[in-house]
């Protein structure tokens, strides 16, 4: 193909790019429209009921509530004893989030979940601008993930998957620096899983990121200790220990369901005990994946090891998902253009154990960065 033929190709290609930006933005409109307001379950393709609108939102705020009035975020039921998933009201973050929802915790829920909403917008277009990928991928990865249905599922029950998308980011483009430390020590507040890149850290001896990240987290529990006390923090630990391992057999009306490696074969008629082997058969991938990574260059062992945070936990609800969108623009830059679609795997959400797999696995096939083609550097990001 010649020069002018390729230049031509590109402008098509990045007009086509905006153009579903542009009807991205007009479906998340749409989604927020249709979630948002009473209606049957005929109003669209997405029945309204599935996705219980701040569903999760709601339990946040009442977090919150807690930690006014009686310095801990954590319900009861959640310490006092092992407790199934499944009801509402449920709080299982570290006090970080109850803290930070502080300034809004009596306000009206239809008018903070219209914020919230706005927020995981503003979230999700920061993080693919963010990404230090060309402008091509940036454009469809944002397209991409918009059309999810992980990223619907997720910002209608109100949930932070897609707000994770932003520090993860951060901490991809920012590898090495303390910016990306410090948002990785965030990301690490709100879902614990991701403290597997802790560990990742420290194998791959980065120790001045890993010092950042430790400090970073240590000023978090320091600036919320004066609401919640050590006392709070002691309860997240019980709060994490009681946390069973959500069981599809007792899912709530809305359609939820725990898709991790043990729950696809309990559907298959596996005994608790074949699910606990699976299970542990689930934690040596994901942990091997991230070992043999560490041979590879940063970016592929990242883009690994964040997969594999996924992979060594037994809880894999559906807007997880959110996240395949990271590793689909890495390997749309440099493996395969036609990764980008990775996201739209989660419409299958059954299979959304397996297409988190091939996120971490497919890195891989991509070959170590060299001089000519640098691995996660801001200043060296190629246009298109």
């Amino acid at each position: 193909m010649s020069g002018h033929d390729a230049g031509a190709q590109t402008r098509w290609l990045r007009l086509l790019g905006v153009l579903l930006a542009g009807l991205a933005m007009v479906w998340l409109a749409v989604a927020y429209l249709a979630f948002s307001t009473e209606g049957s379950d005929e109003d669209g393709p997405l029945p309204r009921e599935e996705y219980a609108w701040a569903f999760d939102l709601e339990a946040y705020l009442g977090a919150a509530d807690r930690v006014a009035s009686e310095g801990s975020p954590y319900a009861e039921a959640v310490t006092a004893g092992a407790f199934e998933s499944g009801p509402g009201g449920l709080y299982y973050y570290s006090p970080v989030l109850a803290v930070a929802l502080l300034p809004v915790e009596d306000a009206p829920l239809s008018d903070i979940s219209t914020w919230w909403f706005t927020m995981h917008v503003l979230a999700l277009i920061a993080a693919c601008a963010l990404m230090p990928v060309g402008t091509l991928v940036r454009l469809f990865a944002f397209a991409v993930a918009a059309f999810s249905l992980a990223v619907v599922r997720d910002m209608a029950l109100g949930n932070i998957s897609t707000l994770l998308l932003l520090p993860t980011v951060m901490a991809w483009r920012w590898m090495d620096r303390p910016l990306g430390s410090a948002a990785l020590a965030l990301a690490i507040s709100l879902r614990p899983s991701l403290g597997l890149l802790l560990i990742w850290q420290g194998l791959r001896r980065r120790w001045h990121a890993l010092a950042w990240t430790i400090a970073s987290a240590v000023v978090l529990v320091v600036l919320t200790l004066p609401f919640v006390g050590i006392d709070g923090y002691l309860d997240y630990l019980d709060a994490l220990r009681n946390l069973n391992t959500p069981s599809n057999e007792a899912a709530p009306p809305n359609g939820w369901e725990n898709h991790d490696l043990g729950e696809v074969a309990r559907s298959l008629g596996a005994s608790a005990d074949a699910m606990g082997l699976v299970r542990l058969g689930s934690i040596v991938l994901g942990v091997g994946a991230m070992l043999l990574s560490l041979r590879r260059d940063r970016e592929v062992s990242y883009m690994v090891t964040l997969m594999a945070s996924f992979v060594v936990v037994p809880i894999l609800w559906d807007h997880y998902l959110v996240m395949l969108v990271i590793p689909a623009a890495f390997l749309a830059q440099r493996w395969r253009p036609v990764a980008i679609l990775l996201p739209l795997l989660s419409w299958l959400p059954s299979l959304g154990f397996f297409a988190i797999v091939a996120a971490m696995l497919l890195p891989f096939l991509v070959r170590d960065a060299t001089p000519e083609t640098p691995d996660a550097s801001p200043e060296a990001v190629p246009a298109a």
